[in-house]
Formats: structure tokens, C-alpha cells, sequence
């Protein structure tokens, strides 16, 4: 496995190939080649929300994004108001913590992120 922070995601994604990524995994939904599913729950002072997704069947990835909102997180404690983790799986293999084709990207900024 392998934890990436916020800086690193930035140094690898530049908004343009971001774009397009999304662009073909609408169409792979649209098309019945991709499935997602949205969750969520509210919280005393904010939410929780899971958005998750697979594509490229057997031969592809999945992938989750958890985040928390809290949004007085900057005025109540000094945090970001928005809190957060992106996991992606190969669906190729079993999930292992020591496997390196599992990655998880850790999202903490609250201005900035490139996010879906």
C-alpha cells in the first residue's frame, strides 16, 4: 500500500488530465462499462459522504472517496472544513497492506484540492 499526501496528488494531477479522466468515466457509465454508488450521513456538527466507483471490470479499478464537512471546523477549531480520504484499488489482485498497487490519496486542504 502506498499513502500519498495532498502535495504529492498535486505534483501528479494537473487539472486538464483530471477533466478528461472524468469525462471518460461518465462515458464508461453512461455505456454500462463503470457502476458507482453515493452514501452519506449527517453528523452533529457537519456530514459524512462516501462516493464509490468501479471501472474496466475484471481488469480494472475501483475506487472511494470518504469525506467529512464540517464547516465550523475554521472558526470552531482551526481545521479545514472539509476532511478526507481517497482509496483505489486494483481489482486485479487481493487487497493486502503491503501490496503496492493499492494506493491512498489523503486529502485535508480546504482550498485547492483536485477532487471529484
Amino acid at each position: 500500500m502506498r499513502v500519498i499526501g495532498a502535495d504529492e496528488v498535486e505534483q501528479l494531477l494537473d487539472m486538464a488530465s483530471c477533466i478528461s479522466a472524468i469525462e471518460d468515466a461518465f462515458r464508461a457509465l453512461g455505456e454500462g462499462r463503470a457502476s458507482s454508488s453515493i452514501g452519506g450521513l449527517e453528523l452533529a456538527h457537519g456530514g459524512l459522504h462516501a462516493k464509490m466507483g468501479v471501472i474496466g471490470g475484471a481488469n480494472g479499478y475501483a475506487a472511494a472517496k470518504i469525506n467529512a464537512n464540517f464547516p465550523d471546523n475554521p472558526s470552531r477549531h482551526g481545521l479545514p472544513t472539509v476532511q478526507g480520504v481517497v482509496i483505489v484499488f486494483d481489482v486485479t489482485v487481493v487487497f493486502h497492506a503491503t501490496n503496492p498497487r493499492q494506493q491512498i490519496a489523503k486529502t485535508n486542504k480546504s482550498t485547492g484540492q483536485i477532487c471529484t
